[in-house]
């Protein structure tokens, strides 16, 4: 089945609207509407498009959940998927080493994570052996910057920017839970495009369109 956020990526691809900002809100814990987002890179991910996953959770996390939803990522790490573990570079609990699995060494507050991360980010571009004309970038639980940084909201602007200083376009895809969160809501309103809203109402699973109009 065709869930609400394939009609979206869709859309937003076959419109020439490719460059844009989808986020994606669990309202209840129940919803589990970001796994609906990890499964729109799936097809990506297995045609060897360009894939960038951070986390702002555990990344072991955020691997269960790309294997939950079925994604064969291992062949694709380091050649066309990349994870960046901001959980544990901030917190400091830093995975074995594993190829296309980076993460920052060292110091880390608001500032200097902005810095580092864009340096990173330029040494992944670097690395492609050409460059390419899209790629796709996934927040992992962006309400994990409440526990990651005393402003939340500048490091969210900022690292939202850094898709004008990349020479390809970015679809960028955010999943959130705002009850972690709260502050957060408010900037990813401002600066999406596409908004979808997962909760539950009794048994039944709810999602729903709240910013942007598919035709």
């Amino acid at each position: 089945m065709t869930s609400i956020l394939d009609k979206i990526l869709d859309y937003l691809i076959n419109s020439n609207r490719f460059n844009s900002v989808v986020t994606v809100i669990d309202r209840d814990i129940e919803s589990m509407l970001y796994l609906d987002a990890l499964n729109a890179l799936k097809e990506p991910i297995e045609q060897g498009e360009y894939v960038l996953i951070t986390a702002y959770d555990s990344l072991q996390n955020a691997i269960r959940d790309l294997r939950r939803v079925g994604i064969d990522y291992e062949d694709k790490l380091g050649e066309t998927l990349f994870l960046f573990d901001a959980f544990g570079s901030v917190k400091k609990i830093y995975e074995p080493d594993i190829t296309g699995v980076f993460s920052i060494p060292g110091y880390v507050d608001d500032n200097v994570f902005i810095l580092k991360y864009k340096a990173l980010i330029n040494e992944i571009i670097s690395s492609f052996p050409e460059a390419p004309k899209k790629a796709y970038v996934l927040g992992y639980n962006e309400a994990g910057m409440c526990r990651l940084f005393h402003n939340p909201i500048k490091v969210q602007k900022l690292i939202w920017s850094l898709r004008r200083d990349v020479p390809f376009e970015v679809l960028k895809l955010v999943t959130y839970r705002p009850a972690e969160c709260p502050p957060l809501e408010e900037v990813a309103y401002l600066h999406s495009d596409f908004v979808v809203e997962g909760f539950v109402e009794g048994t039944v699973r709810r999602t729903v369109i709240s910013k942007g109009v598919l035709p």
